[in-house]
């Protein structure tokens, strides 16, 4: 069961729900235009890494034809060759300024996600799933022999004392005493809380029970 029966509560679940998706789609846009922004700042040091890449094998190339030459060849490539290592450290550099916002560029993401999209996780995901786990048992129980019991012990620990208090007569003592109504009305209780429908009247199978056995409540 994903979703109550009582159309009010269900309204709100399903705009929770939407509004849970709209945040954290709205935050997966930001995270990925955050991330193509940033990773563009990487395209100078791209730029940097090729040309320099570039002009060092130029400058081995004719170093290497310079040095063909007899007598004078090495002496006429050595500053090419000096000058080829030096289009090396620059092309490296600008790979390293590029690696370098490529990894702050992830950063942020994981940042993006960690911040708002996992506050959405932590905040909703589990009162949902909590929520689901037992709207679908307590709906199993609406409709099982005996399930009122259960339902109406839930509702003894779950509900405000101000709520037990407007019942006509002492809940607890009617629950161990295998008061029919009393206990149908404490089911039908703890049903309205998650937001399902009372249990038919015929399935709840309360009378003719023996009483309940002192619960230890300390």
């Amino acid at each position: 069961m994903l979703y109550a029966e009582m159309p009010t509560r269900r309204l709100r679940q399903t705009a929770a729900d939407l509004l849970a998706a709209a945040w954290v789609g709205a935050w997966a846009w930001i995270a990925v235009k955050v991330y193509r922004w940033v990773g563009s700042l990487a395209a100078v040091g791209d730029t940097v890494h090729k040309r320099g890449q570039s002009l060092a094998t130029d400058l081995d190339q004719t170093a290497a034809k310079l040095r063909d030459i007899p007598l004078v060849g090495d002496r006429a490539a050595d500053p090419l060759a000096q000058a080829a290592d030096a289009a090396r450290s620059l092309a490296a550099a600008g790979r390293t300024e590029s690696n370098l916002v490529h990894d702050l560029a992830v950063l942020i993401v994981i940042l993006i996600v960690i911040g708002p999209v996992g506050l959405i996780v932590v905040s909703w995901l589990p009162r949902r799933l909590r929520w689901v786990t037992d709207a679908t048992a307590a709906s199993r129980l609406r409709h099982a022999p005996g399930g009122a019991d259960l339902l109406a012990l839930r509702a003894l620990a779950n509900q405000p004392l101000r709520t037990l208090a407007r019942l006509d007569l002492a809940p607890l003592k009617a629950w161990q005493h295998g008061e029919s109504t009393t206990v149908r009305t404490l089911a039908n209780l703890e049903l309205r809380r998650l937001g399902l429908r009372p249990a038919p009247t015929n399935t709840t199978q309360l009378d003719n029970r023996a009483p309940h056995t002192t619960l230890d409540m300390r």
